[in-house]
């Protein structure tokens, strides 16, 4: 559905949002002219970051990544060993050798 900025302004919706910041105004809140302003500055918080963070760990499902690093942490831990063990044995050989 697409709704078209003239279509906004002739219809009653565009009097609501006025009538709606006038309330807030003579009520001390918020103007709802300005959410997106409020959204922006209460996601530099570190309540909405966390909150962000939060939500976002709850949709990615984070089970793959673990076992994907836990096995690439072990064929780089058996390269390492492998090396190490290489190298130890070819410092006892020339060792041997003198």
């Amino acid at each position: 559905m697409n709704i078209t900025t003239k279509q906004i302004q002739g219809s009653s919706y565009a009097g609501r949002c006025s009538c709606l910041s006038e309330y807030a105004r003579n009520n001390s809140l918020p103007d709802p002219a300005n959410l997106g302003t409020y959204f922006l500055e209460y996601m530099q918080t570190e309540d909405g970051q966390n909150r962000l963070m939060n939500g976002l760990m709850t949709l990615v499902d984070t089970s793959e990544v673990q076992t994907q690093s836990s096995q690439a942490m072990e064929t780089y831990m058996k390269s390492m060993m492998t090396s190490f063990t290489d190298a130890i044995a070819k410092g006892l050989s020339q060792n041997s050798q003198r």
